[in-house]
């Protein structure tokens, strides 16, 4: 088990930022809650990012601490969001179904690439499949191509009468 720790601090005028590292866990959910509501009430600032990098796991009771975080975000009209989600973290997320609610499109994960650069490339692999470019023959089953083998395209014999 890691030992969790939440870090928070204030990365320019306008911005809080949450750093939890280690497991988000029933244990830790009450410190991560009044951790976010505490930036939230920052005078003066307009967004809270919790930062995931480091984190390691998260169970129901982190994820719905995330979402009550962001609740009192919009309550007040502040910015809210998830960055640095991926592993472990980002698969209990995708489970929840909680991903597009909490994490920044436009963040890059640990891997570099950003939800947003990710979903765009799923979209482009899906048109592709769908919409061969022109010119192309589409793929042939195994009879299908051993049969276009055994009779080559060319004129068609004669037709008996």
């Amino acid at each position: 088990m890691d030992a969790a720790r939440i870090e928070t601090c204030r990365s320019d005028l306008d911005e809080v930022v949450v750093a939890v590292c280690g497991e988000i866990d029933l244990v830790l959910r009450p410190r991560l809650v009044s951790s976010l509501r505490a930036a939230v009430g920052v005078p003066g600032v307009k967004t809270v990012v919790v930062d995931l990098t480091h984190t390691s796991f998260i169970d129901a009771s982190g994820i719905g601490a995330l979402v009550m975080g962001r609740k009192a975000a919009q309550t007040v009209g502040v910015g809210y969001r998830v960055i640095g989600v991926a592993g472990r973290v980002r698969q209990m997320l995708e489970m929840a179904n909680m991903v597009d609610a909490l994490v920044d499109p436009t963040w890059p994960d640990c891997d570099g690439e950003t939800r947003l650069k990710r979903e765009q490339n799923s979209i482009g692999t899906a048109r592709a499949q769908l919409n061969p470019p022109t010119g192309t023959a589409p793929r042939l089953g195994k009879v299908a191509a051993a049969n276009r083998e055994k009779d080559p395209p060319g004129p068609l014999p004669p037709r008996p009468r």
